[in-house]
């Protein structure tokens, strides 16, 4: 029995920036014991709040987190 690896040329991988952004809501959802807010995941990342909105507007189409206006990311 063994295995093959798929041909993984054409496959699209998170970029690091997307990682970076899931460890945040996920260290701070732990920290917090719910969920991380756009203002918290912008001041651990040193970005703006704009700039996190727009990434968990990304990471929602991807299916990488829920998101619940005014509510925070899980």
């Amino acid at each position: 029995m063994g295995f093959e690896i798929n041909d993984l040329s054409e496959t699209r991988f998170p970029s690091s920036s997307v990682g970076d952004y899931l460890m945040a809501v996920w260290e701070l959802a732990e920290d917090s014991g719910g969920a991380a807010s756009t203002k918290d995941v912008a001041a651990r990342l040193s970005v703006s709040p704009a700039s996190a909105s727009n990434m968990f507007a990304r990471l929602q189409e991807m299916g990488l987190v829920k998101y619940k206006r005014y509510r925070g990311r899980r």
